[in-house]
């Protein structure tokens, strides 16, 4: 039963631009940013990969070490990004028969964003359930089928070697932006040669964190940490004031103050700690027209994919910019 529980647990989307799975188009931001307007409900449980293609420690999210149990993620999507294909590459809201589309969704069309050919242009995405894995940006002409391989064909570029991170409410509310480097992955990816990111949340430290691990756990032995880590200077006075518990240390260094474990707070999960997003700054490609773009999470724990989509209009000329 902890395992269905665990599965069922892995939810995140793209906030901005505004994605068709957002129903009513809600700009809120200061609470679950996550699942804001419940567009974190498509994805795709997928088929094992058929082998693991990113085997790099510094790449890896989850089981870093392999120190219990093996290397149990070894056939899941991030351990293969882009290389294992979703049901629907805006996600299924019913996943077991893909009757409920991400890609059918109607176009909220008084949302939809404009971005200079040749440019760059920003996006937005939160976690509301951390698997771990990682992200890539893509996109399909609107007048083609949203296909999986329409989407293949134009992953996006990063137009800088870092990301934003943006704390919007919560107990970290008007904490200044913080800018970090990314780690990339370009071997092993599809589209081949394509880059994809490292999801930058690093869970608790043991093989099902749900929510927390303990150094002696008493009923479930995949809540057996790794080690006790020394932690952060700023971790003892964050979970004070409310912060997620990951006492006994991290899978990786969190990259800032409150930005570990479960995933953004304001959830029945999470209540109390950070909320916040993550931008990154994206090459728009020189092609004018109207476009579908999609966010992809390739999740490491479980053998799920993540994936919501947007509608995007590139012109030559600037209006209606959102940054």
């Amino acid at each position: 039963m902890l395992m269905l529980v665990d599965e069922a647990l892995s939810h995140g989307m793209l906030v901005r631009p505004i994605p068709r799975a957002n129903i009513d188009a809600d700009e809120t931001l200061d609470r679950d940013p996550g699942c804001v307007g419940n567009g974190c409900l498509y994805f795709t449980r997928v088929a094992p990969a058929e082998e693991a293609t990113n085997n790099e420690k510094r790449a890896r999210t989850w089981n870093i070490e392999e120190k219990y149990l093996g290397d149990y993620t070894k056939l899941h999507p991030w351990r293969a990004p882009g290389h294992v294909a979703p049901g629907d590459p805006c996600g299924c809201l019913d996943t077991l028969t893909c009757t409920e589309r991400g890609s059918q969704l109607p176009v909220h069309e008084d949302k939809v964003e404009t971005w200079i050919a040749g440019g760059t242009a920003w996006a937005w995405w939160s976690i509301q359930f951390n698997h771990g894995g990682g992200y890539q940006f893509r996109l399909c002409p609107k007048s083609q089928p949203l296909t999986n391989e329409c989407f293949e064909a134009m992953p996006l570029q990063f137009a800088t070697s870092t990301y934003t991170i943006r704390y919007d409410g919560s107990l970290m509310a008007g904490t200044p932006d913080v800018i970090a480097e990314a780690v990339e992955v370009t071997v092993g990816t599809n589209p081949a040669g394509s880059t994809w990111r490292r999801l930058p949340i690093p869970h608790c430290n043991c093989d099902q964190p749900a929510n927390h691990c303990e150094v002696n756990p008493k009923y479930n032995p995949k809540r057996k940490a790794y080690e006790q880590q020394t932690m952060p200077s700023w971790y003892k006075a964050h979970r004070a004031k409310g912060g997620y518990e990951c006492d006994t240390g991290f899978q990786f260094p969190p990259p800032a103050e409150g930005v570990y474990g479960l995933g953004a707070s304001g959830n029945t999960f999470n209540k109390h700690g950070a909320v916040f997003r993550f931008g990154d700054e994206l090459r728009v490609p020189e092609q004018e027209g109207e476009y579908v773009l999609q966010w992809r999470w390739d999740t490491e724990e479980q053998g799920q994919i993540w994936s919501v989509c947007a509608d995007i209009r590139i012109t030559a000329a600037a209006s209606n910019v959102t940054v």
